[in-house]
């Protein structure tokens, strides 16, 4: 009998390890890219929407040029407060799962720009454009203000992930969480008698933070973070940020893990006197 609660003690252990990393990874998960108000802040503390901003602004004077005009025209077409609005509706229809780019107004832009071309045409008499060029010229302007704001290209792909992984977190989650509390309820049961719960769930905890670890020193060894290049510096920031925030609350949680296992594997030993041997007994 006591070899058999010593081999059903050792698989829910195998089978605890597992699922602890698997909690703590999805927990943390939830926490950060499955988490709307964690990426927007993100966000701000990377100054985002001023490097946005600076990268929009450098894009829409490349239209200058052939336009003829002169770069006075795009000043003042859109606000900051605007570019903020924008940008937290982006990610906020990822979240809710429609369109990103649907909500972007862009009818004030262009409006702002038709009012400082006209500004410009009265001061420079010799410039001459005909109606639909000009048109043309602040319909090109408006849509790359959209492109920039919610990267149209790519904004599909990644809200079909995050609702996926949403979608996935918010199904399985709760029954990785459940069965880590049975698992370790069930090997609290088996070994009550003498104390002898600590030294299992110890080895469990201690193991699922080795593994943790581990996993982390690979990723680090496997990926150049601070080079990672996502669409622009604005963004490459923000995802390099993200991803070392991840990796780091990976890690702390691998370090308690291993503290505390270690802990109750002590505790164990010195509760049942046996330094080693409590499940021989």
């Amino acid at each position: 009998m006591k070899k058999l609660k010593v081999i059903v003690t050792i698989l829910l252990v195998l089978i605890l390890i597992p699922l602890i990393a698997a909690s703590t990874f999805v927990f943390i998960m939830q926490k950060t890219v499955l988490n709307k108000e964690y990426i927007i802040g993100k966000l701000e503390n990377n100054n985002y929407y001023d490097n946005l901003d600076a990268n929009i602004k450098n894009d829409l004077e490349g239209y200058i040029g052939p336009s003829g005009l002169d770069d006075t025209v795009l000043q003042d077409i859109y606000t900051k407060y605007k570019l903020i609005e924008d940008v937290n509706t982006v990610i906020s229809n990822i979240y809710i799962g429609i369109d990103a780019s649907s909500a972007i107004e862009t009818e004030s832009i262009k409006t702002n720009l038709k009012n400082n071309i006209a500004s410009f045409l009265n001061n420079d008499q010799k410039y001459t454009a005909e109606e639909e060029s000009i048109n043309e010229f602040v319909d090109q302007i408006a849509q790359r203000y959209e492109q920039d704001i919610s990267y149209s290209s790519y904004i599909n792909q990644v809200k079909d992930s995050i609702q996926l992984a949403s979608k996935m977190a918010d199904k399985y989650a709760k029954y990785i969480y459940f069965a880590t509390i049975v698992l370790a309820i069930a090997i609290i049961f088996i070994n009550l008698k003498k104390y002898k719960i600590f030294k299992p769930i110890g080895i469990g905890v201690i193991t699922s933070g080795l593994l943790m670890s581990i996993m982390n020193i690979f990723v680090n060894a496997r990926l150049d973070i601070n080079n990672i290049v996502i669409l622009n510096n604005a963004m490459s920031t923000v995802v390099v940020d993200i991803i070392k925030s991840i990796l780091k609350a990976v890690t702390i949680a691998g370090i308690a893990y291993i503290i505390g296992g270690f802990i109750l594997i002590v505790i164990g030993n010195i509760l049942t006197k046996d330094k080693g041997e409590a499940w021989k007994k």
